[in-house]
């Protein structure tokens, strides 16, 4: 909406899609090629439509060439928290998740971590906004960059974005 200042956005964090299974899955991959055998019969992701984790798991899933196989078994979930929590559950195979959501259930396995390469770029950006008081959000901006910053959001599983 031609809100940012100009020149003040920048890529903050990164982040990863992991394919997770359900608590004591017999699955050994969460592979493209699992998915879309028929030894998984339900896989959770958020809309595939609507929900950014679902439209990068989708992405990646059709670059694979195993969306049409998989596409009849997506339960899809209004949030990427619902989808994990499809698995943690039971009630469906795998889910496609953010592998900082994957962390937060440790009973839940990571059967795949998807290459970066394989699936659209994950970016978080942080920039200032016009009519705010730029001199704090510009601190704030650059406190979001900064070391102690850094520790806490690589221990929640983030990525750092180049810089």
């Amino acid at each position: 909406a031609g809100r940012l200042v100009p020149g003040t956005r920048v890529d903050l964090l990164t982040n990863q899609l992991v394919v997770v299974g359900r608590p004591g899955s017999p699955l050994k991959s969460g592979d493209p090629g699992t998915l879309a055998s028929s030894a998984v019969r339900r896989v959770a992701l958020g809309n595939p439509e609507s929900v950014p984790a679902g439209v990068y798991a989708r992405r990646w899933l059709e670059a694979k060439g195993a969306w049409p196989a998989v596409s009849a078994k997506v339960v899809p979930t209004m949030t990427v928290r619902a989808a994990l929590a499809a698995a943690r559950a039971g009630r469906v195979d795998a889910a496609v998740v953010y592998a900082t959501d994957a962390r937060s259930e440790p009973t839940v396995p990571v059967l795949y971590r998807v290459p970066a390469g394989d699936a659209p770029p994950i970016v978080y950006p942080a920039a200032v906004v016009q009519g705010l008081n730029r001199v704090a959000s510009e601190r704030f901006v650059a406190f979001l960059r900064s070391a102690e910053a850094d520790a806490v959001f690589q221990a929640a599983g983030f990525g750092l974005a180049a810089r």
